[in-house]
């Protein structure tokens, strides 16, 4: 399969089962419920049950993502069904464990990152506490945009970027590879079978789909949030119905860029 069939594949994919699609669309926004708590007056201690529940929920997607990948691994089509939830929080688990272990470096500078550019955020308005309480993601795609955003924010992010930029195809192959191993966690710091696997898929191969996909994540989650945002504005939307419209397009882009993320990454990972 070359990369053309990968991708319109792929961008099809979320939308061939809706109802599929509407209850992990409905798993993601439970990961943020933390986040709606102060919209309905919840005390302090209620608003850090309802972040911890959340940040588990992530686990289920993290779970649905790896499900997704090891479906099309295993040339099953369509998306897979909700059912075995202790395997798939389970797997969700190790897919966190995984992308810590990987990201570990880049989570370490951000957090150098921050508290030595506490000032220079603060004189920007950036909230540094907001900052530091987003280090508590547990799925596995808000994770690396986090980290991208931050090392945006402060004055020495080439760093972040470059290293980002190097370790995410890893990562996301080393996810592969355990996906393909029925989930054991091992598989995917088997540096030597993930360097094989690429060259298998060929690097000029893998790097095209790496770009391709980054533009589509660039277009959803930047491109078009903030055309969105323009467009309402112009026709005089704002404040909460602002905020209402503005959430509901996330509630649908969200689900969509990872199942289209684990979708892609499984057939590239299987052209080789």
């Amino acid at each position: 399969m070359d990369i053309k069939d990968i991708i319109v594949d792929s961008i099809k994919y979320p939308l061939s089962d809706p109802k599929k699609f509407f209850i992990f669309a409905i798993i993601l926004l439970f990961t943020s419920i933390g986040g709606y708590a102060p919209l309905f007056n919840a005390t302090q201690d209620q608003i850090r049950i309802l972040v911890i529940i959340g940040f588990l929920v992530g686990f289920l997607v993290n779970g649905y993502f790896f499900r997704v990948l090891k479906y099309a691994l295993d040339d099953l089509v369509g998306l897979p069904d909700f059912n075995n939830w202790k395997v798939m929080f389970t797997d969700g688990v190790k897919v966190f464990l995984v992308e810590i272990i990987y990201l570990l470096p880049a989570i370490l500078l951000t957090i150098f990152a921050i508290f030595s550019s506490a000032e220079y955020l603060a004189l920007t308005g950036t909230d540094v506490d907001a900052l530091l309480l987003a280090l508590t993601q547990s799925k596995i795609l808000e994770m690396i945009l986090y980290l991208i955003g931050t090392f945006t924010l402060v004055p020495f992010f080439l760093y972040g970027i470059l290293y980002l930029l190097i370790i995410t195809p890893l990562f996301l192959v080393a996810v592969g590879i355990m996906a393909n191993y029925d989930g054991e966690f091992r598989a995917a710091f088997d540096i030597r079978e993930i360097f094989e696997d690429m060259a298998g898929i060929g690097w000029g191969k893998l790097i095209l789909w790496y770009v391709i996909t980054g533009v589509i994540f660039l277009i959803l989650f930047i491109v078009f949030i903030n055309v969105l945002y323009y467009i309402l504005s112009l026709i005089l939307l704002e404040g909460m119905l602002l905020d209402t419209v503005l959430g509901i397009f996330v509630f649908l882009i969200n689900p969509y860029a990872y199942l289209f993320l684990a979708r892609s990454l499984a057939l590239i990972y299987i052209s080789e």
